[in-house]
């Protein structure tokens, strides 16, 4: 839409997640961590390369969209009209009007209701799992989303 003379705005709540799922915590950092780990690598530089890739994509990605003219705002929305959305970010608040808004939430992983499993820190969404800080001696695994 930018490139056809469009006024575009890109409203993400994290700058960890320009890109969206599949740069950041989808399909790039797990396949790259298990291409690293069919070759041996060791965990330090398997998350190291995972974090290199998944950081070279996102700025990629940003300035994609930033080349483009479009608005890279980090922050939250939500509707207030029809037409219109409330913005808010660490600087402030900010109303957006257009004929045309799209919408791409995302989603995020809903914790099962097990006793203890929400308390537990020791249990990892697909998200979490790939930001541990060291490998764990046991792995269990309780299936219950999909995730490239």
């Amino acid at each position: 839409m930018a490139t056809q003379g469009k006024k575009v705005a890109l409203i993400e709540q994290s700058p960890q997640m320009y890109g969206d799922t599949c740069i950041n915590i989808g399909c790039i950092p797990s396949k790259t961590l298990i291409t690293a780990a069919d070759k041996g690598k060791l965990f330090d530089a398997s998350m190291a390369d995972k974090t290199a890739i998944t950081t070279r994509l996102r700025k990629k990605n940003y300035d994609t969209m930033v080349g483009a003219n479009v608005e890279v705002i980090t922050g939250s929305a939500k509707f207030i009209a029809n037409k219109e959305i409330e913005v808010k970010t660490e600087q402030g608040t900010s109303q957006l009007t257009a004929e045309t808004i799209i919408i791409n939430t995302g989603a995020g992983s809903v914790v099962l209701p097990i006793k203890g499993l929400a308390e537990s820190k020791n249990v990892f969404d697909s998200t979490g799992i790939q930001f541990l800080p060291t490998l764990p001696k046991n792995l269990e695994s309780l299936v219950a989303e999909i995730s490239a």
